[in-house]
């Protein structure tokens, strides 16, 4: 709620029909992410500009060159692995089709995706049923709508040029994708799930209810060194390519 909530309440929110990025935004071909620079209008800036950028060269595209750049920058931001039961660990990556179809193309994918683990993981667990792939300490999963870049303050709200967020985003040649660590979701349970059993009308009827107190939140934080609105991601990274 931070992110959207007014700055009267201590979170982030920058005016009416504003966008609020995610704090780790990478675009492909830069040489790192989309830096904070003073306040929530100017970082938007920065990203929209991030985004024109991109073009269609190579450099630009979903590769495997971008994979390895994110295998560095997933430690440098301290996201960590998701760990399974039989200890194979793995980062999540969701990309849209056109994302996966540039990686399909590229000669070290193919070969490192010739050999892949996933088939063995899916018969372990059904999460890796729709994995796409995996290279570099990731796992691929395809989604047919490019995930959202940002996190508009309402329905219709304009996002990277587009008059629909959602047409926007499948549309246009550059797609958005996004890396989860484990700590992608923090979850918190308060009361655990209960059943209480009420009698009335001297036990002719009967009323059951059940009910458990949970929370979730996004891993943000403020950074408190640098400017009170900034923040820092420890769960996700935004990687914006041109995959038309």
């Amino acid at each position: 709620d931070h992110v959207m909530a007014t700055t009267a309440l201590g979170g982030l929110y920058i005016g009416s029909g504003q966008k609020v990025c995610h704090p780790n935004f990478w675009a492909a071909g830069d040489s790192d992410f989309v830096t904070w620079n003073a306040t929530p209008a100017t970082f938007e800036a920065s990203v929209d500009t991030a985004l024109t950028n991109l073009t269609d060269t190579a450099t630009d595209y979903m590769s495997t060159d971008v994979i390895e750049e994110m295998a560095v920058q997933v430690q440098t931001k301290n996201i960590k692995p998701m760990i399974m039961e039989n200890g194979y660990s793995f980062i999540p990556w969701v990309i849209h089709p056109k994302q996966l179809k540039q990686l399909r193309d590229d000669t070290d994918w193919k070969t490192a995706n010739s050999r892949a683990y996933i088939g063995q993981l899916a018969k372990e667990n059904p999460i890796f049923n729709k994995a796409a792939g995996e290279y570099a300490g990731f796992v691929f999963f395809e989604r047919e709508l490019s995930v959202m870049g940002a996190s508009p303050d309402g329905a219709g709200t304009v996002t990277f040029g587009a008059t629909n967020p959602l047409a926007g985003q499948d549309t246009y040649p550059r797609k958005c994708s996004i890396i989860f660590g484990a700590s992608a979701i923090a979850s918190g349970q308060a009361e655990k799930a209960y059943i209480d059993v009420d009698n009335f009308d001297y036990a002719n009827q009967t009323g059951i209810a059940v009910g458990s107190i949970v929370g979730d939140a996004r891993a943000d934080f403020k950074d408190s060194t640098a400017s009170p609105t900034a923040v820092i991601n420890q769960s996700s990274i935004v990687v914006a390519t041109y995959s038309g």
